[in-house]
This record gives C-alpha cells, sequence and structure tokens, in this order.
C-alpha cells in the first residue's frame, strides 16, 4: 500500500474530507503533494522571507486561520511594538485577548517566536494542530489536521526524531532501507545518542544477532546500507573519541575493517584535481566546488586529495596515507544532487555544501555540518586552518 493509499485511509477514519480526484497523483509518496491535493483547503504554502512591517503579522495570522476550517477565528487583530526588537501580537479569541511576543531583531524571517506561540496555542486551545510538511527550499509549508492523525503521521510516515529513534529501530530488527530518510533531518542522522554514541558506534556495539543480508551478519549488512543508500554519516565518531573504524580493528569483521578503513594511497595533487581531467572529459569538478577551492590554490598545494573524490566531493588531507575519518576534511556539493536536501533549522538558505572534518580520538575535533551557497567564505577559513595546522588548539 503506497503512502497516498494509507493517507488516504487514515484522513477517512478521523472524518477529515479531501479531494478524491487526484489524477496523475495516484502513486504519489510524497507528503508535501499529497496534502496539497488532496486537502487544498487546509493547506498553507509561502515564503517565510516576508516580514516587511508589522501588518506582515496579522496577515500571517490570519493565513494560518483561513485553514482551520472556521474552527479558530480570531478577531480584532492588532500589532504594537517594532521590528528592530520586540512586537506584541495581538486578538481575540472567544472573548478573550490573547497575546504573542514576538522577538524580531529586524530579520525580513518569519520569527521562530510566531511558530513556538502559535503552536502552543493550537495546542492548548484548539482541536486540531498544524502540521509542517517537508519542503526542498527555503518555503514554509503547513497542513491543518486532527491532533491524532499528526502523531500517526509523525510516527509512521516521517523521519526518526532522534538519533535514539534510529538506534532503537535498527536494534529492533528495522533495516535501513525502510527509515524515511527523505524526511529525517541532518540533525538527528548527523547528532548522538542520549549514551553519546553515533548511530555508527551505536550499532558497533550493539552486537546484533542473525542477518537480514547473508552471508553478511547483520552489522556488516547495516554498513554496507550506510555507506551505500542513505545520508548517514559512518565515519563519525562518538562522544569518547571512538570511530567506527577503531571499533571495527577491536573486532573480528575483515569487512567492517575494509569498509570503514579504506586507505587513500593513490592519492593526486591539488593541480591535477582542478586541471578537469582526473575524472574524465565529462566528469570534472563541478563548478559550485571549484568556486571554493581554486582561490585557495597555494593553500591546498601541500594536500593530498582521494584518488576517490568525485565531482560532488572532494577528500583531502595532510598525510600521505589517509583514512577517511580519521585525518581528513572533506566538502560534498549539493546543489543539483539527486538526494534529496531536508529543511535545516540553523541554515535559513538552501544548503548547497556539506563539510566533515575529523581529527580522530577527540569527540571535540569534530566539524560536520551544512553550509549555504552565503557561507563559502567560512568554509575558505576551516580550509586555511586545517591547511596551516590551526583548526585545533593542539594542532593537526
Amino acid at each position: 500500500m503506497n503512502l497516498l493509499t494509507k493517507i488516504k485511509e487514515l484522513l477517512k477514519k478521523h472524518n477529515v474530507k479531501f479531494e478524491a480526484n487526484l489524477g496523475d497523483l495516484d502513486s504519489s509518496d510524497d507528503l508535501f503533494q499529497i496534502f496539497e491535493n488532496l486537502t487544498p483547503s487546509r493547506f498553507l504554502h509561502y515564503d517565510p522571507e516576508c516580514i516587511d512591517d508589522n501588518n506582515s503579522y496579522i496577515r500571517l495570522l490570519l493565513q494560518h486561520a483561513e485553514i482551520t476550517q472556521s474552527e479558530f477565528e480570531p478577531k480584532n487583530i492588532s500589532v504594537e511594538g517594532s521590528l528592530n526588537k520586540t512586537i506584541t501580537l495581538k486578538f481575540e479569541y472567544l472573548n478573550k485577548l490573547r497575546k504573542f511576543k514576538i522577538f524580531q531583531d529586524e530579520s525580513s524571517w518569519v520569527a521562530d517566536d510566531f511558530y513556538d506561540r502559535l503552536n502552543k496555542f493550537t495546542q492548548k486551545e484548539l482541536d486540531s494542530r498544524y502540521f509542517i510538511l517537508p519542503t526542498i527550499d527555503q518555503t514554509t509549508a503547513v497542513v491543518y489536521l486532527p491532533k491524532k492523525v499528526v502523531n500517526i503521521i509523525n510516527k509512521n510516515y516521517l523521519g526518526m526524531q532522534s538519533a535514539d529513534d534510529i538506534v532503537e529501530f535498527l536494534s529492533h530488527g528495522g533495516l535501513p532501507e525502510h527509515i524515511n530518510w527523505n524526511y529525517t533531518a541532518p540533525d538527528v542522522y548527523d547528532s548522538f545518542t542520549s549514551k553519546g554514541e553515533t548511530i555508527a558506534t551505536a550499532i558497533h556495539k550493539a552486537n546484533l544477532p542473525g542477518s537480514p543480508y547473508p552471508p553478511f551478519t547483520v552489522t556488516e549488512g547495516f554498513f554496507e546500507q550506510f555507506l551505500d543508500a542513505t545520508p548517514l554519516n559512518i565515519y563519525l565518531q562518538n562522544k569518547q573519541g571512538e570511530t567506527p573504524y577503531q571499533l571495527a580493528l577491536k573486532g573480528e569483521s575483515d569487512i567492517l575493517k575494509a569498509l570503514l578503513g579504506r586507505e587513500n594511497k593513490e592519492w593526486i595533487s591539488f593541480n591535477t584535481l582542478i586541471s578537469k581531467k582526473v575524472f574524465g572529459s565529462l566528469l570534472h569538478v563541478t563548478e559550485e566546488m571549484l568556486k571554493i577551492i581554486e582561490p585557495l590554490g597555494e593553500c591546498l598545494e601541500s594536500m593530498k586529495f582521494g584518488s576517490n573524490s568525485s565531482p560532488h566531493e572532494i577528500l583531502f588531507s595532510s598525510d600521505d596515507n589517509f583514512i577517511t575519518g580519521e585525518n581528513s576534511f572533506s566538502i560534498a556539493s549539493w546543489k543539483n544532487s539527486s538526494f534529496p536536501i531536508k529543511s535545516i533549522e540553523s541554515c535559513k538558505k538552501e544548503p548547497y555544501y556539506k563539510v566533515f572534518i575529523q581529527k580522530s580520538g577527540n569527540s571535540a575535533h569534530t566539524i560536520n555540518r551544512y553550509y549555504s551557497e552565503n557561507e563559502i567564505g567560512d568554509i575558505r577559513t576551516l580550509i586555511n586552518k586545517y591547511c596551516t595546522n590551526t583548526l585545533w588548539s593542539d594542532g593537526v
């Protein structure tokens, strides 16, 4: 049963009216498309960079109220204060005055305070709530649904909500390919469990029995999936400074040692890398990557670039023979990538790059984050520090 059918049955069960004729959408697994077409009167899609004046919040509140099917009808809406500091959005509901205090700080983006206050209000006062839908750009999309429906969708059809959730799912027989990575935020699968493990180190230590991937053990099969078909960073060290490769060395699996400890012996030079010949006449370093590294030629000439670099990902180190995740610097360009980009709370613009730098043995010596196209200068600063052994307090 595809996701569209499941959502239809869920809405029907909870007496939520929906459009029956979806045309070409009969097999969609995209929540945005599903609700845009199934429940257009409950659906709101807008650019959150829309705060021009105080009245912007009045318009925004009315837009959110409009999709509640008349359940939420605020009256006598007004705004006090200044956009360069704090404003107060006031309205009457059920003959009571309600206030949303919003810290704006001169930004043209809808403040997080607005969403926080609105969500707390709906949770306390209304029967339904606003469900934020995954988008791949800077826009915001919400659908207004009964709380039970939202809880079911969050639990069954969206991505996991924490690293602990992913580890628990896998430890109880779930498979990596059954995780909805498309709707799992990067700060979930790139984060730590409550015990300070990464997802990869936690699975290493779980000693899981059996295998759905014969002749591999279950852990070997998981790491094959992690390497080939998921966005999980399988090299990230835990809070104790243990890397998955170091844990593999303590075990008996030659497969894990080979997967995680692949040496970059046949490295190439910076000049070869940017000659656009290393990947053949058709495949070469992308323009997005070149705009970062070309101005840093003098700095990067001393670096060794992994021969398994690709047009969209560059891997380099100061060591002659290095292992990914032990002492290396990688930059991945996500623009025009086939893998869907999720919304990231800390990055208001669509992320174009992912940077992963790690000196194993100390969890403080890891940088694993996304950067927008406007933050190229920050990436170059990191490269300069890495090349000059000044990235960490004790040097690279």
